[in-house]
């Protein structure tokens, strides 16, 4: 193994070798990549079985169990039911915000893997708990699952922080939008697994504690992957001076690949040019993701972690079965469909994302959503029927069926846009000293988003005003939210290596043309003019803009 003096760079070599540095060939996929970025969004999986789960307040004998009122077909839930069953989902989002930072900060102080392992193993325990709840005194049981909720929160906020994170950093540059996609793949598949198995455990009594009993498989299998066959991030280790060890997992990465040693070694010095520019300002800290560039990466992170429940993902993911129970639907069987088809349309995105770019599918896939919900207020509106209560009424029946339409085609629509691109960006967007931190401010600010939107306020607005408040409610907060962020806070990042993606961010203040680096709003402006050229249908080169910069920068050298 080359000690890190031979593998560091001198000043000419750097020079002599610039180019083929960052437009070297990239290294390809093999065995030990795929295993490593495999267990990495295999995370998904968890976050998406917990998802299901949501379902399983809808079974009778849950809330039989629980005290709870059984819900009668064709009518909604009480405002109290309601208060007292989106309490399930907001404890279990309110913990994942708070272990979310302590994520971010553990994981840039003591590597990927260890937070990967507590992850799993906290998130376990809280899945074992809810198994058991009600067991010893069934008074108790309600408060005994939200404590259970408590304690696989904490690993969801660290599974949701660094998994993706950890993937971003493994994959090859151009796999990478298909690496993190395919986490959002698997939280679908969790989805759709666990809303299976609710389909055929509903009439069990004791069936919804299977339910909770099937996260702790997938857990298991974290925690031996984990231990025994992950290797650690290479640019945590460039990071903590341990370029011995980032050699040899890069070229673990690297095995199969043309002139796989070249590759190597020029991802390590890539790597280590990042990380050096970044250390010669110290450690990265929390006030720094208030600095320069690390600032517009910063507001995009939240703003589009915080977007993607904006537009109303956990709303039907959450409560599918109350809504489609209360439209008059079989509420299990269209529940499976919805979350079968959110499952196939994210297979797609793996394809779409690399291809069509991110800024393509955000664009088009935000004005898409909101002509959804469009569409369901002005039907709503113009025949007056209320759609959670049932009649025999033809018109209203009709209007249902729309309603429950819409429903699918908002769910298509988010798995190939918002769904992987609400981990894809701001999994990638942060230099390497503060991606941790970056990261978990960015799932902090979806869990808000999430509990607000998707656990509390749609659901509990309706339960309290009417479907129509509601949807005004939506497509204000879209149009607020969802539509600004896709349109202005966004740009291309397709096909964009890590170490260059403060170039594609260049912030500050008052701006430095010089350095390549404009102000907050010209930086906006940057991203409004891309959103012109995408809804011109033209395509958008991230490299011709790096290229200029960086010969600007060489320039001033």
């Amino acid at each position: 193994m080359e000690s890190a003096s031979k593998v560091k760079p001198c000043a000419d070599d750097a020079k002599s070798s610039g180019d083929d540095i960052h437009n070297g060939v990239e290294r390809a996929l093999n065995f030990y990549s795929v295993l490593a970025i495999f267990v990495a969004v295999f995370g998904g999986l968890l976050f998406g079985l917990d998802i299901g789960t949501a379902s399983i307040t809808s079974m009778n004998h849950f809330r039989e169990e629980m005290g709870i009122p059984i819900q009668v077909s064709g009518h909604a839930d009480s405002s109290a039911v309601v208060k007292q069953v989106s309490m399930f989902p907001i404890v279990f989002h309110i913990t994942t915000l708070c272990g979310a930072p302590f994520a971010g900060q553990i994981s840039d102080r003591y590597g990927r893997k260890p937070v990967m392992l507590a992850a799993a193993i906290l998130f376990c325990i809280g899945a074992l708990w809810q198994v058991f709840a009600g067991m010893i005194s069934q008074s108790f049981g309600w408060t005994s699952i939200l404590l259970g909720r408590v304690v696989g929160g904490f690993g969801n906020g660290f599974i949701l922080t660094i998994m993706p994170v950890y993937a971003s950093e493994l994959a090859p540059t151009k796999y990478r939008g298909m690496t993190i996609t395919s986490f959002q793949l698997f939280i679908t598949i969790g989805i759709f697994v666990m809303t299976l198995i609710n389909y055929y455990i509903e009439d069990y009594k004791w069936g919804w504690r299977l339910g909770f009993g099937v996260q702790a498989i997938p857990c298991a299998i974290v925690i031996l992957m984990t231990l025994f066959f992950l290797p650690e991030s290479p640019r945590y280790l460039v990071q903590q001076d341990r370029d011995d060890e980032a050699i040899a997992a890069i070229r673990h990465l690297s095995k199969g690949s043309p002139d796989e040693d070249k590759v190597a070694r020029n991802e390590l010095l890539r790597i280590q040019e990042e990380v050096a520019a970044v250390k010669a300002h110290g450690n990265g800290s929390w006030g720094e993701l208030l600095q320069g560039t690390n600032f517009a990466s910063l507001l995009c992170g939240i703003m589009v972690s915080f977007s993607q429940q904006v537009t109303g993902i956990n709303w039907f993911m959450n409560y599918a079965t109350q809504l489609f129970s209360a439209l008059g639907f079989a509420p299990f069987t269209f529940d499976l469909l919805l979350k079968l088809l959110n499952m196939v349309s994210t297979i797609l995105a793996i394809f779409l994302v690399e291809r069509a770019g991110r800024k393509s599918m955000i664009v088009f896939g935000t004005l898409a959503i909101l002509g959804v919900y469009l569409a369901m207020f002005i039907i709503i509106e113009a025949t007056g029927v209320d759609v959670t209560v049932s009649t025999p009424d033809s018109l209203e029946k009709a209007v249902q069926t729309f309603f429950v339409a819409m429903i699918f085609v908002y769910q298509f629509l988010f798995a190939v846009t918002w769904g992987p691109l609400g981990f894809i960006l701001p999994a990638e967007i942060f230099p390497t000293r503060v991606r941790g931190k970056g990261m978990s401010i960015a799932i902090a600010s979806n869990m808000v988003g999430n509990i607000c939107f998707g656990d509390f306020g749609y659901q509990n607005l309706n339960a309290a005003t009417s479907m129509s408040l509601t949807m005004v409610v939506v497509v204000l907060a879209n149009v607020m939210f969802v539509l600004v962020t896709a349109l202005f806070l966004v740009p291309e990042t397709k096909s964009v290596v890590l170490e260059d993606i403060p170039i594609v961010f260049g912030f500050c203040p008052k701006g430095d043309a010089a350095a390549g680096l404009g102000t907050m709003r010209q930086f906006a402006m940057r991203n409004g003019k891309q959103a012109k050229s995408v809804l011109a249908c033209k395509s958008i080169d991230p490299q011709i803009e790096i290229a200029a910069k960086r010969s600007a920068r060489n320039a001033q050298v």
